[in-house]
């Protein structure tokens, strides 16, 4: 799960949690990367919970919309 909110309409704040089921294949801090990128942030965290920082709040759809894409890859390249 992706979660992200914008305070004060210009502070973009961030966080990805994964299952541990899943946190080998789609490392939480792997992901809140890649996220934060399209906000204008940079995250970190561990493989079940991360969290990010980012100053573009007009990109939060776009960057929670990458998310799946970015998922759907990992599991191509696991196949």
């Amino acid at each position: 799960i992706v979660l992200a909110t914008v305070q004060n309409g210009e502070k973009v704040q961030m966080i990805a949690g994964v299952s541990p089921e899943l946190q080998t294949d789609y490392p939480a801090n792997q992901i809140i990367q890649k996220v934060a990128e399209k906000v204008g942030g940079k995250g970190g965290g561990r493989a079940d919970r991360a969290q990010a920082g980012g100053t573009n709040p007009t990109a939060v759809p776009e960057a929670l919309s990458s998310v799946v894409p970015w998922v759907q890859q990992r599991a191509k390249e696991y196949r």
